[in-house]
C-alpha cells in the first residue's frame, strides 16, 4: 500500500505516490492459493497500479512498472529479479552522448541507485532498494537482443550485515544469501534460470526470522564490506533549480540548517544536492510540484525570503562522478580537475556515503564537461586491478556486434 503525506499536492499523491517495500511469501503465497484454489507456478498481474491504505486508488508514477516488479520480488522473496527493457542495461554514461561508454555488467545496488538518481534512466531510483533491502539481485537485460550482455544489480553486502551472534554468524548470512538471494537461506524450489529460490525472509525481520539480533554496521565496517575504491560511472541530470540562502543573522547560530529547511519540508519539496556553510546554505531541486511556475515553488521562495536574501539560478545540470569510497580516489582524479578550465562550477557536493561527487554547472556547460570526465575516469578497456565494479565492452562495440550478427543471420 501507499504512503501519501497530507501536504502533497493532490497530483503527487494519486500520480506519484510512494510505497512502503515488506517481504511477506508466506502470507502472499496463502493469498495466491485462496485466490486460486491451488499453488500456481507463473503469475501474471499488473504493475504501475497501488492503493492508499484508505483504498483509493494510486499510481506509482514514472518508472512505476519497474517498482511494481521489484516490490513484487521483495513480497515474494523471489531468486533474482529481471526486468526487460529497449536497453542491455547500465552504462557507465549516456552512450547517446558517450558512445564509448561502457556496459556496467556488475554494480552494486547503492552504486546503481546513484546512477539512477543522478541521470542514467535505465531503472527509477525506487525501483531498486526494494529489492536490494530483501536479498534480490537485479537482472537488467534487452528485449530485443536478449544475448549475454547485461548488467547484473548485486546486493550490497553492509545492508545484509544485520546479524550476529554464536549460532548464526554475519559471514554465514552473507554466504547463505549469495547462494539463495536472500537473508533467509535456500528454498526447496528453483527458479526459472536454474539456481534456488529464497525462502521467507529479509533484513528487517531478521530477529523474527532467524532469532538473532541485529547489529550496527560500524563506517570502518561498511568501508570493508563496500569493496576496493572503483569509479562506476559518470551522469548527469538538466533542468535543475538552484537556491541559495544567506544570512548574516544566523552566523554561527545552532538551529541555521534547520530553519531553512522547514520550508522545503512545508511545501513537500524534495532537495537533491546540498552545500552549507556558516551563513548559507545551497541546493538544487530537479522536481519541484506543479513546476517552477506553479504555486509552490512561489510559496517555497516566500518562505525561504522571510529567512534571508535568496538566489535562485535555472536552469541548471548536475553531473555527477559514482563510484565507490569516491574520496579515495581523490588523487586519481588530479588530471580530470583541468577538465573544469573552462566551466564555471556553481556548487560542489560530496555524498555522505562516498558514493557521489557531484558538480553543479551552467547547461552550456554539462556535455563538454561529462566527456572530459569520462574519457580521464572511465577504463577505455579492460578493468581497473581490484575492482568490484564488473566493466564490459562499449556501446559502440555492442552495436558493431550486433549489425554484424544481423548481417549474418539475412546472409543465412
Amino acid at each position: 500500500q501507499t504512503e501519501a503525506g497530507l501536504a502533497m499536492a493532490d497530483e503527487d499523491k494519486f500520480l506519484n505516490a510512494n510505497v512502503i517495500p515488506r517481504s511477506a511469501p508466506r502470507e502472499t503465497q496463502a493469498l495466491l492459493e485462496e485466490r486460486t484454489g491451488t499453488q500456481p507456478e507463473l503469475v501474471v498481474m499488473q504493475g504501475f497500479v497501488a492503493s492508499s491504505p484508505k483504498g483509493d486508488t494510486c499510481l506509482l508514477g514514472r518508472g512505476g512498472s519497474d517498482t511494481s516488479a521489484s516490490l513484487i520480488a521483495a513480497l515474494f522473496a523471489a531468486h533474482h529479479l529481471e526486468i526487460w527493457t529497449d536497453v542491455y542495461g547500465m552504462f557507465t554514461g549516456d552512450p547517446r552522448i558517450l558512445p564509448d561508454a561502457r556496459l556496467i555488467k556488475q554494480i552494486g545496488s547503492r552504486q546503481a541507485e546513484e546512477l539512477a538518481t543522478c541521470g542514467a534512466k535505465v531503472l527509477h531510483p525506487r525501483c531498486i532498494m526494494p529489492s536490494a533491502m530483501f536479498g534480490i539481485p537485479i537482472e537488467i537485460r534487452n528485449t530485443m537482443d536478449p544475448r549475454p550482455e547485461y548488467t547484473k544489480i548485486t546486493v550490497d553486502e553492509y545492508l545484509l550485515m544485520a546479524v550476529s551472534d554464536s549460532h548464526y554468524s554475519t559471514k554465514t548470512l552473507l554466504d547463505d544469501q549469495r547462494v539463495a538471494g536472500s537473508p533467509a537461506g535456500p528454498s526447496p524450489r528453483t527458479s526459472p534460470r536454474g539456481g534456488t529460490l529464497a525462502r521467507s525472509g529479509s533484513t528487517n525481520n531478521l530477529k523474527q526470522d532467524l532469532g538473532v539480533e541485529k547489529k550496527k554496521v560500524t563506517r570502518s565496517e561498511l568501508k570493508e564490506l563496500q569493496g576496493a575504491p572503483a569509479f562506476c560511472g559518470v551522469v548527469a541530470n538538466s533542468k535543475n533549480v538552484l537556491i541559495t540562502v544567506t544570512t548574516l543573522e544566523m552566523w554561527g547560530a545552532s538551529g541555521f540548517l534547520s530553519k531553512c529547511f522547514k520550508p522545503f519540508e512545508d511545501w513537500n519539496v524534495s532537495v537533491d544536492q546540498v552545500a552549507t556553510s556558516q551563513s548559507g546554505i545551497s541546493v538544487t531541486l530537479s522536481y519541484v510540484p506543479g513546476g517552477t511556475d506553479g504555486d509552490v515553488f512561489g510559496g517555497l521562495l516566500s518562505s525561504l525570503e522571510d529567512i534571508g536574501e535568496i538566489d535562485v539560478v535555472y536552469p541548471v545540470s548536475v553531473v555527477t562522478v559514482v563510484g565507490r569510497r569516491i574520496l579515495e580516489l581523490l588523487p586519481k582524479m588530479g588530471p580530470s580537475f583541468a577538465a573544469f578550465k573552462e566551466t564555471e562550477v556553481l556548487m560542489m557536493s560530496a555524498s555522505s556515503e562516498d558514493v557521489a561527487l557531484s558538480f553543479v554547472v551552467p547547461e552550456s556547460s554539462c556535455q563538454t564537461l561529462v566527456e572530459l570526465l569520462h574519457t580521464r575516469l572511465i577504463p577505455q578497456e579492460g578493468i581497473d586491478e581490484g575492482c568490484s565494479v564488473l566493466y564490459g565492452p562499449s556501446y559502440r562495440q555492442i552495436e558493431a556486434d550486433r549489425r554484424k550478427s544481423s548481417a549474418h543471420d539475412d546472409g543465412a
